[in-house]
């Protein structure tokens, strides 16, 4: 029996060892991006920093949630013009959003609840249940508190910022589900705007696109990073059409920058 057979090697033209080490790549970089394809589904979150703040952003619903690193600003224009993106960069703000809820009286704007703007009050108190909360803003010590209706003092008050809104959705890191969730504009589907503060004086700007309730908002903001520690509570400012946002830093969140509002909240740069 000839066992130099056995010991032979079978060397394939170079031609071929070529095509086949081609087919093996091809398929290892099919196989690579179809893994990290689903595993940015699974990640919808994502975050961008500059100038040490986070930006963070749910691509699902499409919420944006922007620090507010400086003192806050209230914007009231009875008979607006100007755009929100052009207030915005003539006075140097970082960030504008729209503001509470106003009405139309002969022709000019009003809140449609308290307003306090360092002592200039163009706002009454409302009893709507809707507007559930107080948020104060104190200049000196830049700290925010929300205040519920029953326990507010309406008066004049020179070094605060004040301003009515609701229902509050989180509240102390806790979930509520209170009976001003349920009124129309809160209990349907629409895009939103919220403020959010963290540990009394660590605020967020929030904007979501994508029509949500307010119970889906809460557990979406409360999964979030910013959710993850500290004291969270979250309050609800606008939804529908006047739901508007610009950022000078990163416009790839603008939404209805161009609208033109009687109520805005601005952080300088």
């Amino acid at each position: 029996m000839d066992y130099s057979s056995l010991f032979r090697l079978q060397v394939k033209p170079p031609d071929v060892l070529m095509r086949r080490v081609v087919l093996y790549l091809f398929i290892f970089c099919l196989t690579f991006c179809t893994f990290a394809t689903g595993l940015a589904q699974l990640q919808p979150q994502s975050s961008k920093a500059r100038r040490g703040e986070t930006v963070y952003y749910d691509a699902e619903i499409e919420m944006t949630i922007a620090p507010c690193n400086n003192t806050i600003d209230l914007l009231y224009f009875p008979s607006p013009k100007a755009s929100l993106k052009t207030i915005a960069e003539k006075n140097n703000f970082k960030y504008v959003i729209n503001g509470i809820y106003y009405y139309k009286s002969r022709g000019k704007a009003k809140p449609a609840g308290w307003y306090n703007d360092q002592g200039v009050i163009p706002g009454k108190l409302s009893r709507n249940k809707a507007f559930s909360h107080i948020v104060q803003f104190d200049l000196n010590t830049r700290e925010f508190k929300f205040i519920p209706l029953k326990f507010f003092n309406p008066k004049k008050r020179f070094s605060v910022l004040e301003f009515q809104a609701g229902p509050m959705i989180i509240e102390n890191s806790r979930i509520i589900n209170s009976s001003a969730m349920h009124f129309r504009n809160h209990e349907g589907q629409y895009i939103r705007t919220l403020l959010a503060v963290k540990d009394k004086k660590q605020a967020f700007f929030i904007t979501i696109r994508t029509p949500v309730s307010l119970e889906e908002a809460a557990e979406r903001i409360k999964s979030s990073e910013i959710g993850k520690k500290g004291s969270l509570s979250v309050i609800s400012l606008e939804s529908g059409k006047g739901v508007a946002f610009y950022s000078s830093e990163h416009p790839e969140y603008n939404f209805n920058e161009e609208d033109v509002l009687p109520l805005l909240i601005g952080v300088k740069k």
